[in-house]
């Protein structure tokens, strides 16, 4: 996608609280390594047996989380939450 000259990636998610370990890894050296913004949009709360994790984020190019919504706790719904940060494309 950086090749093709996207600066941004936008990924809409449904990690469960068990997945923590990828979410927390996984997508923070994926903008490293594409030297990207990746804005990470996770479904959050409790569904039945089942807690989304929550905390989107922001994740810089350098791989570093600018901006982050708060994190569910097993069988519970935070209230909704939003994040706004600038994104300095010209500094890719």
């Amino acid at each position: 996608m950086r090749r093709g000259g996207a600066r941004v990636v936008i990924q809409v998610n449904a990690y469960e609280h068990k997945a923590d370990d990828w979410w927390q890894r996984i997508y923070p050296a994926q903008a490293l390594t594409n030297g990207q913004w990746w804005i990470m949009a996770n479904q959050c709360g409790a569904r039945g047996s089942t807690t989304f994790l929550g905390e989107s984020e922001i994740i810089s190019p350098l791989g570093e989380v600018v901006a982050r919504t708060p994190r569910a706790n097993p069988g519970e719904t935070p209230n909704p939450a939003l994040i706004v940060h600038r994104l300095e494309l010209d500094h890719l």
